[in-house]
């Protein structure tokens, strides 16, 4: 076996915690949806992707470990997420595609080298307080990818020398607080 199947562990009432092992190498769409105990999940599978409603609805995950071989998180992957604090993304992953994480309404810390965000991919995440980001060049970004409530307060945390392109790039000059940081900080704690 090498794939989980659409939908196939969606809606368990026993799913506590998951370990998706290194032999699996595709995940379909839906393959975690809505299991409402479910509060950790350990990816050591060898995926590049994360399937569109993969792991979306599960309301009391709070921890998510990403395989380094990640490239892109799937629409809706974990849309619904409520209870979710913080996502550090392997530094492979490319692109966080529409809706990824909209509605973790507890997601406060974000850490990833993303090239690309999608329309409302942290959506009504209103807690959002720091974006930790390794990118020297600012991610491209729709202008609904974050929630304009956050914008005031959040900080976006770049690399050493990228402050003004963060500052004068799409979306990105909506942010009040742009600082920056040793991208060495950022590596350790994506890689952690």
């Amino acid at each position: 076996v090498n794939k989980i199947c659409q939908w196939s562990c969606s809606y368990n009432p026993n799913i506590t915690e998951i370990t998706i092992p290194s032999n699996i190498t595709e995940m379909e769409l839906g393959s975690f949806y809505g299991n409402q105990r479910l509060t950790k999940v350990t990816i050591n599978a060898n995926v590049t992707e994360l399937p569109e409603w993969g792991f979306a609805f599960n309301k009391r995950l709070e921890s998510v470990i990403f395989p380094e071989s990640l490239t892109k998180v799937g629409v809706k992957t974990f849309e619904l997420c409520q209870s979710l604090k913080e996502v550090s993304l392997p530094e492979a992953v490319e692109t966080i595609e529409e809706g990824a994480f909209r509605e973790c309404s507890a997601l406060e810390i974000i850490r990833s080298a993303v090239n690309s965000i999608g329309e409302s991919a942290f959506g009504t995440c209103l807690k959002v307080n720091e974006f930790h980001i390794a990118a020297t060049v600012p991610p491209t970004a729709c202008s609904n990818s974050f929630s304009p409530a956050i914008c005031p307060s959040a900080i976006i945390y770049v690399p050493v020398g990228s402050k003004e392109a963060y500052a004068s790039a799409d979306v990105w000059k909506g942010f009040s607080n742009i600082r920056e940081e040793s991208t060495s900080g950022i590596s350790e704690a994506i890689s952690v």
